[in-house]
Formats: structure tokens, C-alpha cells, sequence
């Protein structure tokens, strides 16, 4: 068995090489960002499932062990990834 990799060189656009890298940027932020507060409101929903299958209201959680087990975990990360969309998005 073989395995090919073929590199390609990007050329930057001249004298315009700086605008074209903020253009860039700013559009690869802008797509991180609608990406924040979806994984956001997945980890949001994933602390919720975890309590009420402490409680006994759910099915078993999809974590059985570790430290993805508890709902502490995926609430601060939701709000990690909540404050971290409206910072990016402000910066916008």
C-alpha cells in the first residue's frame, strides 16, 4: 500500500498580502463564531440531562464515568463557549 500527499503552495496576493490576511481572518472568526453558541446550548443540554438522570426523571447519562460524568463540567463549559461567542461576536 502507497499513500500520496500532494502539497500545494498558496500564493498571496501581492502588495494586498495584509488586507487579504484581515479579510481572511475576520471571515474565519465570523465562522467560529456561529459555531460557539450551538456547541454552547449542546453542552447546556448535556448538564441538563445529567441532573435530571441524577434525579431519576431521564434514562442513564451517556457518560458512566469520568470527569465528562459530571454536569458541573458541561455547565461550565457551556458558559465558557456562551462568553466566549458574545466576545467574538462584540469584536465583530
Amino acid at each position: 500500500m502507497s499513500v500520496r500527499v500532494i502539497v500545494r503552495a498558496v500564493a498571496w496576493p501581492g502588495e494586498n498580502s495584509q488586507l487579504w490576511l484581515e479579510k481572511h481572518s475576520r471571515e474565519a472568526a465570523r465562522l467560529l463564531s456561529e459555531f460557539l453558541m450551538p456547541s454552547a446550548a449542546m453542552a447546556f443540554l448535556l448538564a441538563l440531562w445529567r441532573v435530571t438522570a441524577d434525579l431519576g426523571w431521564t434514562t442513564s447519562f451517556v457518560f458512566a464515568e469520568g470527569m465528562l460524568y459530571h454536569w458541573q463540567v458541561w455547565l461550565a463549559l457551556s458558559l465558557g463557549l456562551g462568553a466566549a461567542h458574545k466576545q467574538l461576536a462584540n469584536r465583530l
